[in-house]
């Protein structure tokens, strides 16, 4: 049976989650039968050009979710990365979110892991896809960690998701629909390090989407824009024909991506992967449908690495933006005293209103113009219509000043009046679906008024209300009453729990008296509720803050400064002499698949030149499933000799290690970047893991690393100099020269990039190298203690890498040195944080 009309088989339910990037959206998922949404808050969210939602839209959709017949899933992502002095406000979000019922939080802050096990116990924890989990061993750790669910890097192929779904005890998560980055998700620092708005930070400036050219290392000025391409414009996932498939083997959730696209998107993409899980489709459907995807939103459509690792076809280089779908190609186009007007046969039904584009060569973008008339070919333009059906002749009036239209050329429909009609959804009055909280109440009637009190899930209220009270005539009438009154809390977000009623003088109580002493105590209890996620918060914060004090007093002296080297060119190191040895701390060397074959010859070299303890072992930010016989080889052989030392860059690579160590064999393991530990719970998190030492990242400005350091300096490397990764990608640039191992661009703005190939895998680095070498000062007198310098990635000469090393030890500045970061203050459109407008 063809996957496109069946997603059946044995292995049950599969959920379909949704994005919502306001609440209209999220209720337009809910109706065409999401069975999970995503959504982003105001702060701390990927996507924070989004509208995203208020706590109170939050608990609104919960509410309703909840509600439903067949229960629905709220997941909230706060998934970027959290400064130190954003913690407070992270603290506070927590907290009102697991108020509010959410049934999971989406994170890739270890910081914010780390909160939420320890104070929000029972909120389950997704890991983001910003974590680039790629390995069975990522999952692996992600469970240790506590999360119950892992969504993996979009990079994978079938077999790679099967088997990490098949052995690992953790939900899996894949994409099915949507943009896809050129890099690794969580191993971007372009648009960081190029416009100083991190995508970690939810923003993003996409400098992948601009137009890239071919540069000469000594070409500086602006290229044109005759050359080149959309080198890194990645075409839109798409995996309709893949749904059993990722059903057989286990996935647990199918997820669509789309946070900053509009409701009628999220309809029309949760009702086309609905009817796929549901086999709810004929093939004609099933194209209709898709094609009134294309319609709304869409690039051409890729399954990327899904069914092979050796795809080429994945970016979109000539032409930039939504695309449509294809309605006709070009016939002609004629003239007429009235202007130019475009004939073709429509392969879908066009209407006034619709709009159509036509891809133009040489032009960065799709030629799009309204429909403002229709006429039927057949008729010689006497006919006008106001609609078209599939399969007729049709000329339209082209503007004026239109560019040349090949014959042949396809004409897409990219707005269309029927598609926006058909998919029509329906709202609830706000507020209507606030989750209530059960309440028990308790009355006591005294000679003096009502004694009354009030409880939910902890919570509770005391009320006296004043009054004189006669015997009554019918005590069991008074009790009926009391409990008449407390059922009506249909305007609060209570619900009756139990009800106890205390009237030992049996006494008589108006009912005017008791309808005002119900809204006293129901009003004094949801002060109370509402009030409690931020007590909650407050007392959270108190005792997170409770050993910063000891652990500051704790903080090395800054003269006893060292110096680390990363490098994954260990030979360059022989050209060191005696006095370039001096005060080194530490050397780690990297170990990669095509590492040369003298690297193993020369680490024991090394290893006496500088001692055994010096040495440390790295493995690199990616590590997939056909290089791990080397990664096994390696490590295993480095541990029978000895070797205790290594450093991590990704979160499988620390169950990966332990794996293959002796079950008594202690190692010593610290943190890359990659890590991301940018506040102290991040820190805490690590050290949960074993992991002491960490290393601040090239996105942090000053302020952000002296917070750090003014802890935890005896632990933090600070990077002094580095060609930075600004995106790691298993996609090869498309132009014909992508058998090179180096390559040089410029962008349209001038900036200058660098794309590395190795191993079949891309790593684009600046143009220039991030250094700090001009900053020596405010680093150690923020208290660094550890600093470092990296010879990664691109190809060094020895006598280049030896006379930067002496440089930094000297404090010289390095002329093709930059820091996008350390002033950020003074950069226009600088990261601002998290709700900080775009």
């Amino acid at each position: 049976m063809d996957a496109t009309t069946s997603g059946k088989t044995e292995n049950g339910p599969i959920e379909l989650l949704a994005p919502a990037g306001n609440i209209a959206a999220g209720y337009a998922a809910l109706h065409y039968g999401a069975d999970a949404v995503y959504l982003g808050l105001a702060s701390f969210s990927a996507r924070a050009a989004a509208e995203n939602f208020s706590i109170d839209e939050l608990a609104e959709i919960v509410g309703y979710a909840h509600s439903l017949k067949k229960r629905r899933k709220i997941y909230a992502a706060v998934n970027t990365l959290v400064l130190q002095n954003e913690l407070d406000a992270l603290i506070d979000l927590l907290a009102a979110i697991a108020a509010a019922g959410v049934d999971a939080v989406i994170v890739q802050d270890f910081g914010v892991l780390n909160i939420l096990r320890r104070y929000f116990p029972r909120l389950k924890a997704h890991a983001s896809t910003q974590m680039a989990i790629h390995n069975i061993h990522g999952a692996e750790t992600a469970r240790q960690i506590g999360m119950t669910r892992v969504t993996l890097a979009r990079e994978l192929t079938l077999g790679e998701i099967g088997a990490i779904a098949a052995k690992s005890k953790i939900e899996t998560e894949v994409f099915v629909h949507g943009a896809l980055c050129y890099s690794y998700s969580g191993l971007c620092l372009f648009s960081s390090h190029l416009y100083g708005r991190s995508g970690n930070r939810g923003r993003c400036a996409y400098p992948c989407r601009e137009w890239f050219r071919p540069a000469r290392p000594e070409r500086d000025s602006i290229p044109a824009r005759g050359a080149g391409g959309f080198v890194f414009s990645m075409k839109d996932l798409a995996l309709p024909h893949c749904i059993a498939a990722l059903r057989q083997i286990g996935v647990t959730a199918l997820k669509i991506e789309g946070r900053m696209k509009s409701p009628l998107y999220v309809a029309a993409a949760v009702n086309y992967y609905r009817r796929l899980i549901d086999g709810r489709f004929h093939p004609a459907e099933a194209r209709e449908f898709a094609s009134d995807l294309q319609t709304i939103f869409s690039r051409p459509w890729t399954d990327l690495y899904l069914r092979t690792r050796n795809n080429r076809g994945v970016t979109d280089p000539k032409i930039q933006g939504h695309r449509g779908s294809p309605a006709g190609r070009v016939q002609e186009i004629k003239k007429y005293p009235g202007g130019h007007f475009l004939r073709f046969k429509t392969t879908l039904p066009i209407e006034l209103h619709d709009g159509l584009q036509i891809d133009i060569e040489g032009q960065p973008r799709p030629f799009g113009f309204a429909v403002k008339n229709i006429h039927c070919a057949a008729a010689a333009c006497a006919k006008r219509v106001f609609a078209a059906p599939a399969g007729a002749s049709v000329e339209i009036r082209l503007p004026r000043g239109h560019p040349p239209i090949s014959p042949g050329a396809v004409v897409y429909s990219a707005s269309s009046q029927k598609v926006k009609q058909q998919y029509v959804f329906s709202r609830p009055k706000p507020g209507c679906f606030r989750p209530c909280q059960t309440a028990d109440f308790e009355v006591r009637v005294e000679e003096n008024g009502l004694d009354l009190a009030a409880a939910s899930a902890g919570v509770k209220a005391r009320k006296h209300i004043a009054g004189f009270f006669q015997p009554a005539k019918d005590i069991k009438q008074v009790e009926g009453a009391i409990e008449a009154a407390f059922q009506k809390l249909g305007n609060t977000h209570l619900k009756l729990g139990k009800l106890a009623v205390h009237n030992p003088h049996n006494l008589f109580v108006p009912i005017s008296l008791l309808n005002a002493a119900r809204r006293g105590i129901s009003r004094a209890l949801e002060l109370e509720i509402d009030a409690g996620p931020q007590k909650y918060a407050d007392e959270i914060k108190a005792e997170f803050y409770a050993d910063r004090t000891a652990a500051r007093a704790a903080r090395p002296e800054s003269g006893n400064l060292q110096w680390n080297i990363k490098t994954d060119q260990p030979h360059l190191l022989a050209a060191f002499g005696s006095e370039d040895w001096r005060a080194i701390g530490e050397v780690i060397v990297e170990c990669a698949p095509d590492i040369f074959p003298e690297f193993f010859k020369q680490l024991p070299v090394l290893s006496e030149k500088i001692g055994p303890a010096r040495l440390r072992l790295a493995l690199p930010a990616v590590m997939r499933s056909w290089e791990m016989d080397f990664f096994v080889k390696t490590v295993k052989t480095f541990l029978a000799a000895g070797r205790r030392q290594w450093q991590i860059s990704n979160l499988g690579a620390w169950s990966f290690l332990h794996s293959l160590a002796d079950g008594g064999t202690r190692l010593d393991i610290s943190a890359d970047w990659p890590m991301y530990a940018r506040n102290r719970a991040a820190v805490l998190q690590l050290k949960t893991l074993g992991i002491n030492g960490f290393t601040l990242s090239p996105e942090d400005d000053f302020e952000n690393a002296r917070a750090l350091l003014s802890e935890f300096a005896g632990a933090a490397a600070a990077i002094v100099y580095q060609d930075t990764p600004l995106m790691v990608s298993e996609t090869r640039v498309a132009i014909p020269e992508n058998h090179v191992r180096e390559m040089r661009f410029a962008s349209s703005r001038g900036d200058q990039i660098r794309i590395v190939s190795r191993h079949g895998r891309n790593t684009v680095l600046s143009g220039r190298p991030f250094c700090l070498a001009a900053h020596l000062n405010e680093l150690t007198g923020a208290g660094a203690v550890l600093l470092r310098a990296d010879f990664m990635h691109r190809a060094y000469a020895a006598k280049e890498m030896l006379d930067i090393w002496r440089r930094l030890r000297a404090g010289l500045r390095l002329t093709e040195g930059q820091s996008p970061f350390w002033n950020r203050r003074r950069q226009a459109g600088a990261d601002r944080g998290p709700g900080a407008p775009a």
